[in-house]
């Protein structure tokens, strides 16, 4: 079937099952498919090879087009993988495998893999008048020698923020000698100042002059908004500057910060969560007020973390649902209430419950969020700026009125505008001629205006039909195109190339691939037949089946990511891990000698990964099996992630799903790319899906080239005409572009007014501060910085 999604009544059987716990217990325990996934049939699960080829003879459509680009490049590889076949000797994965477990023996692991983790996410107050108990998350700063030094100093904020903001540049060894340069632009200076004028403040009215903590009330509340393309130096600017100042003189506890998605939460430090989380709430919840101010009280560290903080960061704002952010604002107010002396009344115009200190980064010409306006495209007519005369009995009793509680948002957001900068920087982009061409790209992009025929040729030069694509049977070619992240709009794509990469990665590396096969069973008392099984694991798109793949692939130094929420803090979802080892299920018959790729029998026990991110490599689970930055990853089964199975036309079945929790790591699809990105290059599939808005396409267009840092770096397959890269995205998105131009209109305000906060700080007297803005605070600098770029001496 080529639709991504059908229509029309269904009849779903199982979706009025009352729970059954026996039932429930049984599925999680399972750890063998009743209808296991044979070698010769490996292909057609991994590949769904007759469905693409019946596609592929039927009409024209958009599901067409993507397919037929997708065989092309498969065939210019050599064709699909042959996963049948067998290999002369051992391979080196077996070695990784272990089955010296016992039930009890992995049992015993993961309890205390949990404990650990809950105690390193700990933060749970001893009293609430007192600070908060430090979290084992502190230990992350006090292994940093630079924040070391500083905090040994005893500065007050306004010196160690500029310790941080001027030139602290040192040479570093990798093969060759680097100068690494971690300061700030004239911009970024600017717009940090500010809020370091807030929490200067704040210091100096300290309840206890002998701690650094900075509880004093501020005179007025400093709420920012930092807007600009991807990589233009926003996140840069909070994480090099504001986060390690909010950890030294807030503390872990008494600052929140928070995204829409794991991957961007992750990109603003181990303790950020997503905004579903720290809104606590479910795709399932009810978001109307009077469900949220009815929210029972947990009293637990993330609730204790509300009420304390003095700082609230929400990062991707254009991915963020206007319905999920009225929630979050909504329930920062009922917490801080009490202790913050609010006017429940009166949360719309108090963001976040009297939030000293708010930060709001993103840029409204990327992803909106999936099927929902953004954030800014509120309406100016008065039945959406003044929807409070709704009760909430009304909101509770009318489903229709859902889109108010995500027009109460976008008020909420568009009262919350302080000071507003647009960021313009280029960092993330190489300075070379091929950098520089893709920043000119898209600049026409986000300005809606004609680019000259030398630019387009420059660009189509990156577009790779049949004849280009030959060259990836060579094997230099093949690496590199293995080391670039793939990108696609639609998991008729994704899906196939998850398996393709992961088959072609473990050849490369001469390992041997294991797959891990789903369980699904219904959740009523039907069975599903053996054909019906293989179908299930051939579903698609993962974000219906719970982010659990059906067939999940593993071998020695494969870089995965965990695909969905696992119940240990910290292991988040997107979290970027290598596999290490797999513990095999004790009943798991030997291995077949010489296969290249083997379908486990039974679930493994656990995969051990290494987490790769830096953060995390000084944490190490008690015990002596587990090194440093490592830890467990078990098979996961959530009975709230029952997914709709089509058995038969018209005739559904609800399903659970029993699965390794892992995916491969560097193919995904235009919303797990944004935020990413991609040095090591991008392979593009830039097809429009079937149900894809033009508007949506322009945004996702724009994203999907923008994750490389040079145009040489982009393998585009799938290329739209012309005007899709010229005048396209503003022709669809005409709000989104009004509101940007209207926040532009803001951000040149408030620089002209940036310089009473310079002059606060007595940043004037530095030299690198002077040398950046220039001696009148308003002229250029003297010479270019690009934020966090990389100078070779």
């Amino acid at each position: 079937m080529c639709a991504e999604d059908d229509v029309g009544p269904v009849d779903i059987e199982g979706s009025d099952v009352e729970n059954d716990l026996e039932h429930e217990d049984a599925i999680e325990r399972m750890d063998c498919a009743e209808h296991p996934v044979s070698r010769e049939a490996l292909k057609e699960v991994l590949f769904r090879e007759k469905d693409w080829k019946r596609c592929l003879a039927g009409r024209d459509n958009r599901t067409k087009f993507a397919l037929s680009r997708l065989k092309q490049v498969v065939e210019a590889m050599g064709g699909l993988p042959n996963v049948t076949v067998n290999v002369e000797g051992e391979r080196p994965l077996d070695g990784a495998l272990r089955r010296a477990w016992a039930y009890a023996e992995a049992q015993d692991m993961f309890d205390r893999q949990s404990q650990y983790l809950e105690n390193l996410s700990g933060g749970v107050p001893d009293d609430a008048e007192e600070e908060f108990v430090p979290s084992g998350l502190e230990a992350m700063t006090a292994t940093d020698p630079f924040l070391m030094d500083l905090n040994a100093q005893n500065l007050r904020p306004r010196d160690y923020a500029l310790k941080l903001v001027e030139d602290q540049s040192w040479w570093k060894i990798m093969g060759w000698i680097e100068r690494l340069e971690c300061t700030l632009n004239a911009q970024q200076i600017r717009a940090v100042a500010p809020i370091v004028c807030t929490i200067d403040e704040m210091w100096g009215k300290r309840t206890e002059a002998s701690t650094c903590f900075a509880n004093g009330q501020p005179s007025e509340r400093c709420n920012c908004l930092w807007l600009g393309a991807g990589g233009s130096g926003k996140t840069w600017a909070y994480t090099k500057v504001l986060r390690p100042l909010f950890q030294r003189f807030f503390g872990f506890g008494r600052y929140t910060a928070g995204a829409p998605t794991h991957a961007a939460a992750r990109l603003l430090g181990a303790e950020a969560r997503t905004l579903h989380k720290l809104a606590n709430i479910s795709p399932n919840s009810a978001l109307h007020r009077g469900a949220i101010r009815g929210q029972r009280n947990k009293n637990d560290a993330l609730e204790q973390q509300i009420l304390a903080s003095l700082a609230c960061i929400v990062d991707e704002l254009s991915m963020s649902a206007a319905d999920v952010y009225h929630v979050l604002g909504l329930r920062f107010s009922v917490k801080r209430c009490e202790n913050w002396a609010l006017d429940l009344s009166g949360y719309l115009q108090e963001w976040f419950g009297k939030m000293p200190i708010g930060l709001q980064l993103g840029d409204f010409l990327q992803l909106r969020p999936a099927a929902q306006a953004s954030l800014c495209e509120w309406v100016e007519v008065p039945s959406a700026v003044e929807p409070a005369p709704l009760t909430e009995l009304q909101e509770a009793k009318a489903p229709e009125q859902a889109s108010n509680a995500a027009e109460l948002g976008r008020l909420l957001f568009k009262n919350s505008m302080g000071i507003v900068v647009h960021f313009t920087g280029t960092g993330r982009f190489s300075s070379c001629a091929s950098g520089q061409a893709l920043v000119a790209i898209l600049q026409h992009m986000r300005q809606g205006t004609a680019m000259t025929d030398a630019l387009w040729a420059q660009l189509q030069s990156r577009v790779y039909e049949v004849q280009q694509l030959q060259d990836l049977q060579t094997a230099p070619s093949r690496r590199v195109f293995l080391r670039a992240y793939w990108g696609a709009l639609a998991w008729e794509q994704v899906a196939r190339l998850q398996q393709l990469r992961a088959v072609l990665e473990a050849e490369d590396a001469g390992e041997r691939l294991y797959f891990a096969q789903a369980i699904d069973k219904p959740t009523g008392d039907a069975a599903l037949s053996s054909a019906q099984v293989s179908a299930a694991l051939q579903h698609l798109n993962m974000t219906k089946t719970g982010y659990l793949i059906g067939m999940c692939p593993l071998f020695l130094g494969m870089e995965v990511r965990i695909s969905c929420i696992l119940p240990e803090p910290l292991l988040t979802r997107e979290l970027p891990c290598i596999v290490r080892r797999i513990e095999l299920h004790p009943k798991e018959p030997p291995t077949p000698p010489g296969a290249a790729c083997v379908v486990l029998q039974y679930q493994p026990l656990g995969v051990l990964v290494e987490v790769a991110d830096s953060d995390y490599g000084q944490f190490q689970v008690p015990g002596d099996d587990v090194p440093k930055g490592h830890f467990y990853v078990r098979p996961v089964f959530n009975k709230q992630s029952a997914w709709v199975f089509e058995v038969a036309p018209k005739q559904k079945l609800r399903l659970v799903r029993k699965q390794v929790p892992l995916a491969p790591q560097r193919v995904l699809t235009h919303f797990g790319l944004q935020g990413i990105t991609a040095r090591s290059g991008l392979v593009a599939f830039l097809n429009q899906p079937p149900w894809m808005k033009d508007g949506d396409y322009g945004l996702a267009l724009y994203v999907m080239l923008s994750r490389a840092t040079k145009l040489s770096d982009l393998w585009l397959i799938g290329v739209p005409e012309r005007p899709y890269f010229e005048g396209f995205l503003h022709e669809h998105n005409k709000t989104l572009v009004d509101r940007m131009s209207l926040f532009e209109r803001l951000s040149v305000q408030n620089e002209q007014a940036a310089e009473k906060y310079i002059q606060k700080l007595l940043w004037r007297g530095n030299a690198y501060v002077n040398r950046t803005l220039g001696v009148s605070g308003t002229g250029q600098a003297k010479r270019r910085r690009l934020t966090g770029k990389t100078a070779v001496a």
